[in-house]
C-alpha cells in the first residue's frame, strides 16, 4: 500500500503510528490533488552545464 511516498519519509512527517498521521496524509494528498493535471504534477527546469578543458603551458 502506498502511503505517501517521499513525503512521509521526511523527518518531520509523522510515523504511521502517530495520531496525527492520517491528517498528515490527507493534507499532503489533498495538496497533491490541487496541483496535479490527470494525477501528474509537472516541474518545468533547466540544466546548465559547462565543459572545459584545461590549458596546459
Amino acid at each position: 500500500m502506498n502511503t505517501g511516498g517521499a513525503v512521509i519519509s521526511g523527518m518531520e512527517a509523522p510515523d504511521e503510528s502517530d495520531a496525527w498521521f492520517v491528517s498528515f496524509q490527507k493534507a499532503h494528498k489533498q495538496r497533491f490533488n490541487d496541483m496535479a493535471s490527470n494525477g501528474v504534477i509537472t516541474v518545468p527546469y533547466s540544466t546548465e552545464v559547462w565543459l572545459g578543458q584545461p590549458k596546459y603551458a
